[in-house]
């Protein structure tokens, strides 16, 4: 299987057939959900002194600038309501959150695995979503020894456990993400998406992308 497809800059191979491009760049927020195995004790925090009236006007003033500004800030043509359901696959289980207001248009079978792809209906962002039989009894650390074909300080994102691992790229002027979960029950399946999206638009697609990333797991466990 290719994880990224060489028309688009493959970044990694396998054994079967190609795939829809993959990878990303929220890192930002991403890192800091998935690394939070552990989190430190919440810091004290003290009553701030109320404001003086003068200084209170002034806040609110400021604040309604604040909205005005955010407000006019074009959210790149993503829905206000970005519909929240979920995808199961169901040969392998494979569970991910989708936001199908955002995939409005079915885009086939996916080129690898078992799942389906989906696209925007204007076509500037794409997803698949995919499982796939372990027979190597591959982690993702050996998944990735084995099929990265650039050098990891290409990726502008990767993260590793013995769980999943998630990689991610700028090519051109899209985001490439991808994320891998790896089984450890009976079935020893790979679940997977990729998701391909526009780079000026990153802020408005980070909250996406981290809850996608997030609800990524096995239907049945493990």
């Amino acid at each position: 299987m290719r994880i990224l497809a060489a028309a688009l800059g493959a970044l990694l191979i396998s054994t079967s057939q190609p795939a829809l491009a993959l990878g990303g760049h929220e890192q930002g927020e991403l890192a800091q959900t998935e690394a939070q195995q552990t989190e430190a004790p919440a810091a004290e925090t003290q009553p701030a002194e109320a404001p003086q009236p003068d200084m209170q006007q002034a806040e609110m003033q400021q604040a309604e600038v604040t909205q005005g500004a955010l407000a006019a800030v074009p959210q790149a043509g993503l829905p206000r309501d970005v519909k929240w359901t979920v995808f199961v696959e169901l040969k392998y289980g494979t569970r991910l959150d989708l936001p199908s207001a955002v995939f409005a248009t079915p885009d086939g079978s996916a080129n690898r695995g078992v799942g389906r792809q989906f696209k925007t209906p204007d076509g500037r962002a794409s997803l698949a979503v995919y499982s796939q039989s372990n027979d190597a009894r591959d982690t993702p650390a050996s998944y990735l020894r084995k099929n990265l074909m650039s050098a990891r300080a290409a990726l502008d994102y990767e993260r590793l456990t013995p769980e999943f691992f998630a990689i991610a790229a700028v090519m051109g002027d899209s985001i490439y993400y991808s994320r891998c979960n790896f089984s450890h029950n009976a079935g020893r399946a790979i679940h997977c998406f990729d998701l391909k999206y526009p780079v000026q638009e990153k802020q408005s697609w980070d909250g996406i992308v981290t809850r996608m990333s997030r609800s990524l797991r096995p239907l049945h466990g493990g």
